[in-house]
């Protein structure tokens, strides 16, 4: 059940956060007037004006006189996490959950507590200035890159503690997953700036991608293939966009039939499922290629590269799970769900954030079936 007052059911993709929560009178309800500081009774930075949470009341309404009183009756009662405020009314409505959010004037929901946006709030206030706060982010990722690049600069991972190297894949997994970032932060740093010029020549001369390996299809194409054209289209250098359409080419033989294959030998193109799902696709794994393909497509000139994505979306646009929008993990190659097991864990994440991804890609169009298909899922988990 939900608030007396809310206004009507609607579909919201506003995510729930502290930066929202800084508009409207609820700050200030916060701040102590004679010191203008925040008290720490209730950090008033976690609770969201005019949004409604709706879920399971723990009871009837109670009178309030403001949002921090119903957020302490919260406190109090045993079984409740959540609460809405009603501004106007004086109400307060306890929750035990929350199954969504969706506008509602003059209302202040939060939590039982902002214990987490506290220590954010903190976190961000060790920095005297953005500048700083910026500058350790760059400090966090050279302390990364220093260390692969000194022990295992070319292979695949490195073992941190014992300064190993893992070369599963043969194709300089970590470098070209961290090209976009050399190139974002080498606009403001010169050290970085000469990284990415380094790893742009490794691509060119060493990247092999006809490797003689059993290689993840999912894995190859959200870092490697994800990582040559994120490279491309902020640097627009050619050397990652024809390693990308080598690469994709190699791809190619997993990805013909009804759902990609999980495995693919990029040297002779022979298929295979995991060991441990044997003739079965993996949800999360044939929902998370529609964003590298689409682009691909877009830069190339090749159409079939982003059929290749677009088809799996089109065909499970067209079943029909036992809940709407909520994809089990495992099909069969001719499209029957194996099980009913649901995740927005491993084995599914990446479909329902592919899903949101590929609205935002492809303009942010009412009509697309991506968001239809992504405000399904959320209405539903």
């Amino acid at each position: 059940s939900s608030s007396s007052s809310s206004s009507s059911s609607s579909s919201s993709s506003h995510l729930p956060g502290p930066v929202a929560s800084k508009k409207g009178p609820v700050v200030d309800s916060y701040k102590d007037k004679n010191k203008n500081t925040i008290q720490q009774k209730h950090e008033g930075p976690c609770f969201e004006t005019d949004v409604d949470y709706y879920g399971n009341d723990v009871d009837g309404g109670h009178e309030a006189q403001s949002a921090e009183e119903c957020q302490e009756q919260c406190v109090n009662a045993e079984k409740c996490n959540y609460f809405t405020f009603e501004v106007e009314r004086k109400m307060c409505w306890l929750k035990n959950t929350k199954i969504g959010r969706r506008p509602g004037k003059a209302l202040i929901s939060g939590p039982r507590n902002c214990s987490q946006t506290m220590e954010i709030r903190e976190l961000y206030e060790m920095y005297s200035s953005v500048g700083e706060a910026q500058q350790s982010v760059v400090d966090a990722f050279l302390h990364a890159w220093n260390g692969y690049s000194q022990s295992c600069y070319g292979q695949d991972e490195l073992r941190p503690m014992s300064r190993g190297c893992i070369n599963e894949f043969g194709m300089g997994l970590t470098l070209v997953d961290s090209l976009d970032t050399l190139f974002i932060m080498g606009q403001k740093h010169d050290k970085l700036k000469q990284e990415f010029k380094k790893a742009t020549d490794w691509v060119a001369l060493n990247l092999r991608v006809n490797v003689n390996k059993q290689v993840s299809v999912f894995e190859t194409i959200i870092r490697v293939l994800g990582g040559l054209l994120s490279a491309y289209g902020l640097s627009g250098s050619s050397p990652f966009l024809e390693k990308a359409n080598s690469l994709a080419d190699r791809l190619s033989p997993a990805l013909v039939g009804n759902f990609p294959k999980s495995k693919v030998n990029l040297a002779s193109g022979a298929t295979k499922s995991h060991s441990w799902a044997p003739n079965s696709a993996i949800i999360a794994e044939v929902g998370s290629l529609q964003i590298e393909m689409w682009y691909l497509s877009k830069v190339s000139g090749n159409n079939k590269w982003h059929s290749y994505g677009s088809r799996v979306i089109d065909f499970l646009d067209h079943t029909h799970p036992r809940i709407a929008g909520l994809y089990p993990t495992m099909l069969s190659p001719n499209g029957q769900f194996q099980q009913g097991h649901v995740s927005f864990g491993a084995l599914g994440d990446s479909l329902y954030e592919y899903l949101l991804k590929m609205w935002i890609l492809e303009g942010k169009a009412d009509s697309s079936k991506y968001r239809r298909m992504y405000l399904q899922s959320i209405e539903s988990m």
